[in-house]
């Protein structure tokens, strides 16, 4: 180790290596909180829903006519679309995981709107019949599916509830901790005339229809199941499809369903991967862009470097032809460099974690970023160091590689 007669050369080069230091602490600084937002992104638009989306579709459409949003119609639907070749299972729903708006209510362990509310949050109101937790690919950890007699249908009075509820686990651990939920009853709170729904299913997940939007997962996972099939003058319906028969079911579903009635707009037919994408387009574009300036950053850090260092080798010409001259190795050249470069990166590197930690507890107050982990920043530490290393190997080769007596004659 040579750190004494290096830190005395860098003490006669100040400007230098202030600037090389400097660089180094500013891309720590960058790189930090960037590596963090566009971790929170990933996480944001890689977190499951709960359903097997990639045999999924949904396919939405309306009427015409107010007269054919009838029960009939809606179970002659039914039947149309589960015989079209290559369909697994379907469900007619309110709505779905991703799709930017749906009912939302409160859920709570009282009636009324100024009860509990906040116990379970504002969560997303599924309405699907039994065929739901099969069709989306549910997981029940505990509890069972819905029984037939207790499907609400077109036939029950206008504004009724169901009296059974299936939750998610991140509704159930809101509303009871670590208690059991099976069994117990939960309100809307819709009012005070809110029926009581007794829980008799748990599903490991079923995101929110807002659940794009947020990370927190009590925000976005925190919903309910009802069982209901009511029709209407708009409907949706949710449909798996056996692997790699997507292309072809979803046009022949829309064909069966005209044939049943030609009098109905349709929406677009969308893969649930493509739902995905589109809700998530926003965070996945940011993340592309941060991640495209920070590769950006390091470019300009390790030109920086590179460019030090090399300017350094040039102004040493006369002192590297005497080492050689007086026995040093290549090996021993190379390594003086590279440890003068090393005191420069980790001494950039401390000052830019303490400035990172600043800027990230500036941005945790002032706009709820979320805190930088520290394992993140010694990820980010070493990997400037080791591509800072890199970055002055090159011009320290060089200056290895050169002929003694040639360095020499400039004296």
């Amino acid at each position: 180790m040579e750190t004494v007669p290096i830190l005395l050369a860098l003490k006669r080069s100040k400007m230098g290596a202030l600037v090389i230091a400097l660089q180094i602490a500013l891309t720590m600084m960058m790189i930090g909180n960037v590596a963090s937002i566009i971790a929170s992104r990933a996480a944001l638009f890689t977190r499951p829903t709960g359903m097997n989306e990639a045999n999924l579709f949904a396919l939405g459409y309306r009427f015409t006519n107010k007269e054919d949003g009838t029960q009939a119609m809606l179970e002659t639907d039914i039947r149309s679309v589960l015989s079209v070749p290559g369909v697994v299972d379907m469900v007619s729903s309110n709505t779905y995981p991703l799709r930017g708006n749906g009912l939302m209510l409160g859920v709570a362990l009282k009636p009324g709107v100024n009860s509990a509310q906040a116990a379970g949050g504002i969560d997303t109101v599924y309405t699907m019949d039994n065929h739901g937790v099969a069709t989306m690919g549910l997981q029940l950890t505990s509890g069972r599916n819905f029984n037939s007699d207790e499907i609400l249908t077109g036939d029950s009075r206008p504004g009724s509830v169901p009296e059974v509820a299936i939750i998610t686990a991140s509704l159930a651990k809101s509303l009871f901790g670590s208690a059991d939920a099976l069994g117990k009853v939960v309100y809307l709170t819709t009012g005070p005339t809110s029926r009581p729904l007794t829980v008799v299913g748990i599903v490991k997940r079923l995101q929110g229809v807002k659940a794009a939007g947020t990370l927190d997962p009590r925000e976005s996972e925190n919903s309910i199941i009802l069982p209901a099939r009511t029709p209407g003058r708009a409907g949706l319906f949710i449909i798996r499809v056996k692997p790699g028969t997507m292309e072809t079911v979803m046009p022949g579903v829309e064909e069966a369903l005209i044939k049943n009635d030609p009098n109905r707009i349709f929406g677009r037919l969308r893969p649930f991967s493509e739902i995905r994408a589109t809700a998530y387009q926003k965070d996945r574009s940011i993340a592309i862009a941060l991640i495209v300036a920070t590769i950006i950053l390091v470019c300009i850090a390790v030109l920086s470097v590179a460019g030090l260092t090399n300017y350094w080798v040039t102004c040493r010409r006369v002192q590297i032809g005497i080492r050689r001259a007086l026995g040093a190795t290549r090996v021993a050249i190379i390594r003086y460099f590279l440890e003068e470069n090393a005191i420069l990166c980790l001494t950039g590197v401390a000052v830019g974690s303490a400035g990172a930690l600043g800027v990230n507890r500036w941005l945790f107050v002032r706009y709820g970023v979320d805190r930088v982990p520290v394992s993140d920043l010694v990820l980010c530490s070493v990997a400037i160091v080791v591509i800072g290393q890199l970055a002055a190997l090159i011009p320290a080769a060089r200056a290895a590689q050169g002929d003694p007596a040639l360095s020499l004659r400039a004296i």
